[in-house]
């Protein structure tokens, strides 16, 4: 373990943000720089620091007696005037190292131990203690003598090779006390604290690193819980639960009655019910992630052995190994050199590479088997939710339709596993105060930088930019590289040099943690027992401890769902390091997806990230204010306020103000926008800081920004109210109105549509005001239907008034119309689905109405009556669901999950209403409010369902009304291409002006195939070397169900039941029961090795099909053109504006997010005209015709003569769609006022 560090260096590292923080001074970063590894290992060299080899050596080798916190951060032996500004040598030196950390070639102990850091060095100790076990595990597992002298087991042989040749050349302490490496007189000395690991070392820290980082840690929900309970004789426990809170249960009632009674009472079970934490994760995540990170180590260490043994540092012996394990060395490495890594039946023309990967699979499956048969997992099927949390972040709108088929397998912690790592019980969990490795290893990923980032230079491998090891380095994000494997290549994009500067300039921007907002919403705990006082950050004296929200805002801090508050923390733990480590300021690194838009490969604590994210985050450099930008500052407090009530205030911020007006509102309320800013927690409901919301908020950002407002005016007041003298770094941001139509309107020439989102000034009016499409929709739309509905349901005409406000509102027209110009077309989703974007949630079922009724028995009749019967037969227990769905298969349909689906919807007696769910555009309407019209829905939620169709309905009319259907027209011309498109490579291309290229081309993953060749993680991958002899031939199910039957068919152990169970048709459980029941205190030999391989599984891995057509998705071809055309308008946008800004605003800090443009206040007036002239030189030579032509053209489609629709049986030409549109003259874009507001 790292000793800890002195007193003396405490106090050093303790104040350092105190001697080195400069409020609104950005680091000075030499602009030359292009390979900043390169750059500090000079200048380290240089120092003293480091020697020739770029290695720490004399006394700054231990970093306990010597902390580079120390030495290169001006305290110690390098005084300031050798350093750089800020200290950069130490940021680079750190960033570096937590690259290297990440890729498992360094030790992560590189900082000495002090105050918070201990935590971090208690988590890197325990993961060195479960790599220490898991290595002995592993040597004996696959390293035995027995397993070497097999001539035909490569992997033992090969991983002892590979360790020798490295450790001989390059020393680590696993290698030097290896006997078969040392030599007779050898001697190798390594100082304590060396950074390097074995081969075998590397593979058992990823796969401690890859358990705990992609776990997840849930709790029992309470239904859960309950169903626990169930099983429990006469259920007593439930129906004193039930009686103590005052539920009414009847005498017959069972189990799931009594369950569903309490949930629906939201009774809370008794906390002593609650013991017990899952720690998991999906069995093909930990197989996808630690096969790749396998690879990489086998294949780098196969190229290093290759060449230290081709250029001499290494000469071939003529034995490896020691007595029993001695084998031929030259002959594994002719092997090694010349096949690759491991054995295969594979031809001779694949390359050695792709054997090393196939084996790293190979090899992940066998070490999970390893860890299945000791007994550190267990595995089940993970749940639907666990399912939508692990691969969709919780969006099931994402989900697709599995029909029969399981979920796929998830890997369990045992408890002996959790009692190894410590601290993973219940108690420690729901405490916060698990073990430490949980919140570390989770944390160490793609983040944002302490370094400034490597500058771009095109897409080549060693041209990329962004972190600062070449190998972790990326330009175009998503799954770009995996296009690009093939061969040929199939890029989605071509780069231009525009993006290239863009994402340049991004990565410049120099970020800090807000303070101001930390110290009034946290209290910073410090060590020592140490508490920092708002605003005490000048006498900051020791290191921060943890953050935590002040009491009263507990709540709206502390999400519902454990990953969430696990990010939260993270988040935390993130600012403290970068406030710690780097004096306040950090940098992001920016990639593009292949439509152009652009994005920080970490969205934490970045503009891309959630509410909190926002907030905590603002410009290291902070600029003068000036006249100007105090205005757009309060314009910016303004569009934050909109719709909050509070005494302190006249009246409400409103929508739809001119900016004069929104200056004019926060001058008129700044004494109570101050008083707000001051005492929030008293403030805390009016500023809806009272309790955690779902879905999107604004509350953190509010605060901070209010927070800044009153800071700023406390600075004009202070500095004889000259706003030249005031700085400020707080982005002000404007966003686009309605994006996406903004871009349609300008290609249309649509004069209507380009006034509605705000194009060009609306002179209809004799004051200039933004218009609003949202509002525009709910205006347009027809509300009578639903108000009749609403008349029947409700009591008094002025509910059904409120009713209707609530429901026709802007705010819930916004979501419906703006997913439409990206191509959504279900507006029931937005209006009841999970935050407007997932499925609804659904209620019991319901017996159907005689018209259903009705209407089924008809449709009964196309359902073959041997579907009918085997569905029977399926819901009363005598049939399977594959046997019902094989009818559909019979019935050629080619998707027969969908048609069995269909049928089953038309074959039940009942059916489940979708009800408003969580964060859904009408629970937020009407379910948020505590009133009679919001219970009438809860208690009666069988109406929430005609609600939601009739809104549904009336709103998509009145968005083609209020778009004049523009989005329609897209689809429709850009049908026509990809209707005449093969899907073949490129699809359907076209270039933006600045010379980047899209190809809209989609290719679609398959599973394994027949032969399982390429999918070495299924039962028949197990090493036969490790497996009885008895299942090697086979390595299926059957064979141990049979070895079953051979053992124990006569066995007298057995209970009548189990004796006659045993002469039918085995599964795992019932082996299990058994086993358990002939070897209880599982001591018998025999049993172990059925034990062993039953808990073996197949795994999943998804692969493409190897030549195109095998590989490619029309249908999302088909299904993505338009919007990501619409994209791509939106991405070149925004990097023309901001490459203009580069030229016209001297050192750019600009916040992007899409089609949010934000900068410094000062700024802003230059950002708007830029952001304008952008927009106007993209449209104006370029209309609709010019883009379809583009891509058209190699299709030989000509849109003068070609119809792209139909009104009946007229076809319909381009021009047809536009009969009737008041043309536009682009030019008055020119002086579009809210084309950003």
């Amino acid at each position: 373990m790292t000793p800890p560090i002195t007193t003396a260096h405490n106090r050093q590292i303790g104040s350092y943000f105190q001697h080195n923080y400069r409020q609104g001074e950005p680091i000075e970063v030499p602009l030359e720089v292009t390979d900043w590894i390169a750059w500090k290992n000079r200048k380290l060299r240089i120092l003293g620091f480091y020697d020739k080899a770029n290695m720490r050596f004399g006394k700054h080798k231990k970093t306990e007696d010597e902390p580079p916190r120390i030495h290169l951060r001006g305290d110690g032996d390098f005084p300031d005037a050798s350093l750089s500004d800020g200290h950069l040598e130490f940021k680079v030196w750190l960033q570096h190292k937590v690259e290297e950390v990440s890729a498992g070639n360094c030790s992560p102990r590189f900082l000495a131990k002090q105050g918070r850091e201990s935590e971090r060095n208690d988590a890197m100790d325990k993961w060195q203690d479960l790599s220490r076990n898991l290595k002995g595990e592993f040597e004996n597992h696959f390293l035995t003598s027995k397993n070497i002298s097999n001539t035909r087991f490569r992997v033992a042989r090969h991983l002892m090779l590979l360790r020798k040749i490295i450790g001989r050349v390059e020393p680590d302490f696993d290698s030097i006390n290896q006997q078969y490496i040392m030599g007779k007189g050898l001697d190798f000395h390594l100082d304590f604290g060396s950074d390097g690991y074995s081969i075998v070392e590397k593979i058992c820290r990823e796969t401690i690193k890859i358990l705990i980082a992609e776990s997840r840690s849930s709790f029992p929900s309470s239904r859960e819980l309950f169903q626990f309970w169930e099983v429990e004789a006469g259920c007593k426990q439930l129906r004193e639960l039930a009686v103590q809170k005052g539920v009414a249960i009847l005498e017959g009632d069972e189990g799931p009655d009594l369950t569903k009674k309490l949930v629906e009472a939201e009774v809370e079970p008794p906390e002593e019910w609650k013991k017990w934490v899952n720690i998991s994760l999906p069995g093909m995540t930990f197989i996808s992630q630690l096969s790749d990170r396998i690879a990489t180590i086998l294949n780098d260490s196969r190229t290093k052995a290759i060449s230290f043994v081709d250029d001499g540092p290494y000469v071939l012996e003529k034995t490896c190994g020691l007595g029993d394990s001695e084998f031929d060395e030259i002959k594994s490495y002719e092997e090694l050199k010349n096949r690759g890594f491991g054995s295969s039946n594979l031809s001779l023309d694949i390359p050695p590479e792709e054997i090393t990967n196939q084996n790293a699979i190979s090899l992940t499956y066998n070490i999970l088997n390893m860890l299945l048969e000791n007994g550190s997992l267990r595995q089940e099927y993970m749940t639907r939710k666990e399912f939508l949390e692990h691969f969709l972040d919780g969006d099931d709108s994402l989900e697709k339709s599995r029909g029969s088929k399981r979920y796929p397998h998830k890997l369990i912690f045992s408890e002996s596993f959790k009692l190894k790592i410590e601290k993973s019980g219940y108690d420690e969990f729901k405490a916060g105060n698990e073990h430490p490795i949980y919140r570390w290893l989770r944390g160490e990923q793609i983040r944002w930088m302490y370094s400034p980032p490597a500058p771009h230079r095109s897409n080549k491998l060693n041209e990329r930019g962004g972190l600062l090891s070449e190998r972790n380095r990326k330009v175009i994000g998503g799954s770009h590289d995996t296009y690009e494997s093939f061969e040929p290549p199939t890029p989605r994009c071509e780069l231009s040099s525009e993006i290239i500067q863009s994402l340049n300039t991004l990565q410049k921007t120099q970020w800090e943690i807000n303070l101001d907002f930390v110290s009034a919403f946290f209290d910073i705990e410090l060590e020592a027992g140490k508490h920092l006082d708002i605003g005490g950050w000048d006498e900051k004296d020791a290191v921060i401890k943890v953050f935590k929200p002040k009491g009263k805002f507990s709540d709206v801090f502390t999400p519902i769902d454990t990953q969430s508050r696990e990010n939260r923390t993270l988040v935390l733990e993130w600012a403290r390091r970068i406030i710690e480590h780097n004096a306040n300021v950090f940098w992001h690194s920016w990639i593009c997806d292949f439509r152009g838009r652009m994005s920080p490969r970490c969205s934490k604590l970045s503009p891309h990230g959630d509410d909190l994210d926002r907030a905590l985050i603002r410009f290291k450099e902070w600029k003068p204010i000036g006249d100007e930008g105090i205005d757009w500052f309060h314009v910016h407090v303004h569009n934050m306020m909109e719709g909050i009530r509070s005494p302190l205030l006249n009246r409400a911020a409103e929508k739809k103000q001119t900016f004069e007006a929104r200056t004019k509102w926060v001058q008129k309320n700044l004494v109570g926008l101050r008083e707000l800013a001051r005492n929030p927690i008293e403030n805390r409901v009016e500023l809806q800081l009272d309790r955690y919301r779902s879905g999107k908020s604004e509350a953190f950002q509010r605060l901070a920004c209010l927070i800044e407002l009153n800071r700023l005016h406390d600075a004009y007041e202070e500095s004889g109210e000259d706003w030249s003298k005031v700085k400020s770094g707080q982005p002000v941001y404007l966003d686009a109105s309605c994006n996406g139509y903004q871009h349609l309107s300008a290609m249309f020439r649509d004069r209507d549509l380009a006034m509605k989102v705000n194009v060009i000034n609306d002179d209809t009016e004799t004051e200039v005001k933004p218009n609003d499409l949202y509002e525009i929709v709910t205006m347009n739309a027809d509300q009578d239907d639903t108000q009749s509905f609403l008349r029947e349901l409700l009591n008094t005409p002025e509910e059904v008034k409120t009713a209707l406000k609530r429901t026709y509102s802007r705010e819930t027209a916004k979501l419906p119309t703006m997913t439409r110009v990206y191509g959504s077309t279900d507006i029931s989703k937005c209006l009841a689905g999970r935050n407007g974007r997932g499925k609804p949630r659904y209620g019991e079922p319901i017996p159907k109405t005689d018209a259903q009724r009705e209407a089924d028995e008809k449709s009964k009749e196309k359902i073959p009556q041997g579907a009918q019967d085997a569905y029977l037969d399926f819901v009363e227990g005598r049939g399977t669901y594959a046997a019902f769905k094989s009818f559909a298969k019979k019935d050629g349909w080619k998707n027969s999950e969908n048609k069995a689906q269909k049928w089953v919807k038309i074959l039940r007696d009942d059916h489940f209403l979708p009800l408003w769910n969580e964060g859904s555009g009408l629970q937020k309407a009407i379910l948020e409010h505590d009133d009679r019209i919001s219970k009438r829905f809860k208690d009666e939620w069988q109406y929430q369902p005609i609600l939601t169709k009739l809104v549904a309905d009336s709103y998509e009319s009145a968005i083609g009304v209020s778009t004049s259907k523009a989005y329609d027209t897209l689809e429709s011309a850009l049908g026509l291409i990809s209707k005449s498109c093969d899907g073949l490579h490129p699809g359907v291309s076209w270039e933006l002006p600045d010379g980047f290229i899209v190809n809209n081309y989609y290719i679609k993953q398959h599973q394994a195939d027949k032969s399982r060749g390429k999918m070495p993680c299924w039962r028949g991958s197990a090493y036969s070397a490790l497996v009885p002899d008895w299942y090697k031939k086979e390595k299926t199910s059957k064979c141990i169900f049979n070895r079953v039957k051979e053992l124990y068919s006569t066995s007298k152990l057995l209970d009548d039941e189990l004796s006659d169970a045993i002469k039918g048709k085995l599964y795992s459980s019932l082996v299990r029961q058994i086993l358990n029941k002939v070897d209880p205190e599982q001591t018998d030999g025999e049993a172990d090795e059925i034990r062993r391989v039953l808990s073996h599984s197949d795994y999943t891995l998804l692969l493409y099909a190897e030549k195109e057509k095998g590989r490619l998705n029309k249908k999302k071809l088909k299904t993505g053109l338009a919007p990501n055309f619409v994209h791509s308008l939106d991405a070149f946008h925004m990097r023309s504006s901001i490459n203009s800004l580069t030229d016209e605003i001297e050192s750019l800090s600009f916040w992007a997010v899409h089609d949010a443009f934000g900068t410094h206040a000062c700024d802003v007036p230059k950002m708007k005209e830029i952001v304008t002239t952008s927009f106007y030189d993209l449209h104006d030579s370029r209309n609709f015709r010019y883009w379809l032509d583009m891509m058209a053209e190699r299709f030989g489609i000509d849109f003068s003569v070609d119809p792209i629709g139909m009104k009946g049986d007229q076809p319909l030409h381009l021009s047809d769609y536009f009969d009737g549109t008041v043309p536009l003259d682009l030019s008055e874009a020119l002086d579009s006022t809210y084309l950003i507001c």
